[in-house]
Parts: structure tokens; sequence; C-alpha cells
């Protein structure tokens, strides 16, 4: 759960483009159709919903409540952005439901890294069994 002096939601927050000008809350068909348009001349496919999943996908989403991917999704969002503006590509940035943009999650938005899924057991896919 956010802080409570918190003015912002994890269900109100998620990643976008800088040069896309649509809301995904309001506008999402056009939001997707800019953000995935691979024959466009001014901008990239950027595909940032895969892109999120992809990233969330390397933490095991498991066995996670919806609550714990919307509270994973903040950290992922974060790991996006900084990771690209590492990198000197400043591309992505948080758009709020309201249409507010923010370069940052809110760092009261953002939690600890949950535990991978462990299968019942305790073993992993590196420790299963030899025949």
């Amino acid at each position: 759960m956010p802080k409570k002096d918190s003015k912002y939601k994890p269900e109100d927050i998620l990643l976008t483009t800088r040069d896309n000008e649509y809301n995904p809350f309001t506008e999402y068909d056009e939001w997707r159709d800019f953000d995935i348009d691979a024959y466009a001349e001014d901008h990239p496919a950027y595909c940032t919903e895969a892109y999120c999943m992809r990233v969330l996908g390397l933490r095991n989403p498991l066995d996670y409540s919806s609550d714990a991917i919307a509270e994973e999704l903040m950290n992922v969002f974060e790991e996006i952005i900084t990771i690209n503006n590492e990198m000197g590509l400043d591309i992505y940035q948080i758009i709020t439901r309201e249409g507010e943009r923010l370069d940052h999650v809110p760092p009261e938005l953002l939690y600890e890294p949950h535990k991978s899924y462990e299968p019942p057991g305790g073993r992993g896919p590196s420790e299963a069994p030899t025949p």
C-alpha cells in the first residue's frame, strides 16, 4: 500500500514514452497504436507493455496477488526509466491517470522486491533432482 501521505496509488500510474502524447488511461487505443507502430518515420516501435512484462517476468511473478504485481510494477517502471537514462536515452516517463507526467515513480510507491516464486518443496529449476 502507498504511504498515507501519497497523492498517488499504483493503479493510477503507468509507464509511457516522452514522445507519446496520448494518455493510456483515457486514450488507450491511440496510445498503443503510437507505441507499437513499427512503420512510423519519427519514432521506433517501443512496445512498452511487452517491455514491462519481460522485465516483470524476470522476477517470476507466478504466485503474485494482483496487489503484489501492482507493487512490483512500480519497481519495474523505475528500473526501466533508470536503465534507459543511464544509457543516455531518456525515453520513458511516468504518466498518471489525470495526465500528469513525472520523470520517476514517486518514491513512496517503490517497494522492497518480492521474493521469487519457489515451487512446493523449495526446489528451483537448478535444483531439480538428477535421474
